[in-house]
């Protein structure tokens, strides 16, 4: 969301980069991330910050857990980070240590 080097770039959307994001959005745990992801910033955002309009969204699990995770959080990490050890232990199925 909100691709200004891409906007900027390109006068229209590369199929390739549209393939990415179709299985991206395949995949049920990054789904369902991106929905509660939207549902949290909201539809007024959306349309304001890049005049997105119906975008699906949804309060979802798996966005609601990584909520949890910041607010539970004494150190700083990194969005990045967090998204990172949470599909690893999604695809691994393992435990990880709250921080």
């Amino acid at each position: 969301m909100g691709d200004p080097t891409g906007v900027n770039n390109n006068t229209r959307v590369k199929s390739k980069n549209e393939d990415l994001w179709r299985d991206f959005l395949d995949n049920k745990e990054w789904k369902d991330f991106y929905y509660g992801y939207s549902h949290f910033l909201g539809a007024d955002f959306l349309k304001e910050y890049g005049n997105y309009t119906d975008i699906p969204s949804r309060r979802t699990y798996t966005f609601q857990y990584y909520l949890n995770l910041v607010n539970q959080r004494v150190e700083d990490i990194s969005l990045k980070k967090t998204l990172k050890l949470y599909v690893f232990s999604k695809l691994n199925k393992i435990k990880i240590k709250h921080f």
